[in-house]
């Protein structure tokens, strides 16, 4: 059987990084770019273009899931800037819809790649780092 998809596949289709794979990659919050978390977060959509990338994540709130969470497992410090506008790369580059304003954003530098990171909250608990869930928007760039 694995002989028949290699025939329909080809034969490197196993090893070729999907879209989500290679802005993970690029914005390095690939699970083995961050092996210390023991965790990861599964985008919801992924795009590159050129050094930069796009992703979209969805996190549920609660214990297990939260913007707390996800912070402290891709190691996302520093202030938080509230109301900031979402750049237009970020809807350019995802299929979904993207608001123009997140409530949250956040910006650092992994390995000289510059990410930011809007947080935008929806359902119950709203505005709760550890109790609402969001939608986590990441725009990254490798200089």
């Amino acid at each position: 059987m694995a002989a028949v998809g290699w025939f329909f596949l080809g034969r490197d289709s196993f090893a070729r990084p999907s879209a989500i794979d290679r802005a993970e990659q690029l914005a390095r919050f690939a699970p083995e770019q961050n092996p210390d978390a023991h965790r990861f977060y599964v985008p919801v959509e992924g795009h590159t273009a050129g050094r930069t990338a796009c992703l979209r994540y969805r996190v549920n709130g609660g214990q297990d899931s939260s913007v707390k969470d996800f912070r402290a497992t891709y190691r996302i410090g520093g202030p938080a800037r509230v109301d900031a506008a979402i750049p237009r790369a970020v809807a350019d580059g995802l299929t979904g819809h993207v608001p123009s304003h997140a409530d949250l954003a956040f910006t650092d530098i992994d390995e000289g790649v510059r990410r930011e990171v809007y947080v935008v909250y929806s359902g119950k608990g709203a505005g709760s780092t550890t109790k609402s869930g969001a939608r986590v928007y990441v725009y990254a760039e490798k200089p």
